[in-house]
């Protein structure tokens, strides 16, 4: 089997603050490889797949479908993951972190802004935004048996727009 979540010795060969622009969404089809997220501060990469389904999320990090992908104009990104495996590492984040995510279409850095625990019930950070976030999310308490009574969200924000995905973009 293969390992994906794996460690990583050096950066990753494409700078991780060049920002592309996505052009027309490319229709993902649930479990397929839309990219790597990349925590810079742990050395850590995790595959992304469409969707968040158990057995997508059982191969890595799960792209919310109904959010945006980087870049785009509707610019908040949804990633989950199991607190157990691929996102067990979250913990050990901190405020200022760089995120990266490599997709086809470039790689987009975002930096972390703040960390918050939310019940399991809680819907709003499906909220749209005004500026590029990244949200990720996991269940919590990470070393909780069963299904976990909350969630905890990392939020980021893109760092350096050069593509002006934001311009003309609602407050």
């Amino acid at each position: 089997m293969e390992q994906v979540n794996k460690k990583i010795k050096t950066p990753p060969t494409q700078p991780i603050d060049r920002i592309i622009s996505v052009k027309p969404n490319k229709k993902y089809v649930e479990g397929e490889k839309i990219g790597t997220i990349i925590f810079s501060s742990l050395k850590e990469y995790i595959p992304i797949y469409e969707g968040t389904t158990s057995s997508v999320l059982a191969k890595g990090a799960g792209h919310y479908s109904e959010s945006a992908l980087p870049g785009e104009r509707e610019n908040h990104v949804i990633i989950s993951g199991h607190r157990d495996t691929y996102f067990k590492s979250l913990k050990l984040l901190n405020e200022k972190d760089l995120i990266s995510v490599e997709t086809s279409k470039g790689t987009f850095t975002y930096r972390i802004k703040k960390f918050s625990i939310v019940s399991a019930d809680n819907d709003t950070i499906l909220t749209p935004r005004s500026k590029p976030i990244l949200t990720l999310t996991t269940c919590y308490p990470f070393s909780f048996i069963g299904n976990a009574p909350k969630r905890f969200i990392v939020t980021a924000e893109l760092t350096n727009d050069t593509t002006g995905i934001t311009k003309n973009v609602s407050p």
